[in-house]
């Protein structure tokens, strides 16, 4: 939808907004939410039944079993998304390389990076660029092959 939105009213997107009208349902674009926009959704949902269930009910524990597997859940696909995004910075910091650094490992996950300036007495400072993994620390000093 998001491709369609920038076009002028294509036959598609017409075709969407009427079967949307004429049902009187949410448009296509808000039915299309990822999975990842669904697990918060759904643990707002049922915190909010337990809210509104008595303690009594038969249904109540088993809200509650739910929830806490929703927070599960929603905590191995947050970390999933952590790691993944970590390994990615540590591919794209490999390219301001010319030769291969050897940064990628298995275990390896990226923390940060940035310049720090040796002062030198009689001499131009020195740059240089860290790149602190989570378990090793690197630098380099010159021209990197791009930004």
């Amino acid at each position: 939808m998001r491709r369609l939105d920038h076009k002028k009213k294509s036959t598609f997107k017409k075709f969407c907004e009427q079967v949307s009208e004429k049902n009187g349902c949410l448009p296509l674009s808000a039915l299309l939410i990822t999975p990842v926009q669904r697990i918060p959704r759904y643990r707002l949902l049922v915190a909010e039944y337990i809210k509104h269930t008595h303690e009594t009910h038969p249904d109540y524990k088993k809200l509650g079993e739910v929830l806490n597997k929703i927070k599960e859940t929603a905590n191995f696909v947050n970390e999933s998304v952590r790691l993944k995004h970590s390994k990615t910075k540590i591919i794209e910091k490999m390219k301001l390389f010319s030769k291969d650094p050897g940064f990628v490992a298995p275990h390896r996950l990226y923390r940060m990076d940035g310049l720090l300036t040796k002062k030198l007495k009689g001499a131009e400072d020195r740059i240089y660029h860290f790149f602190l993994f989570n378990d090793v620390l690197a630098y380099a000093h010159g021209k990197f092959s791009a930004t």
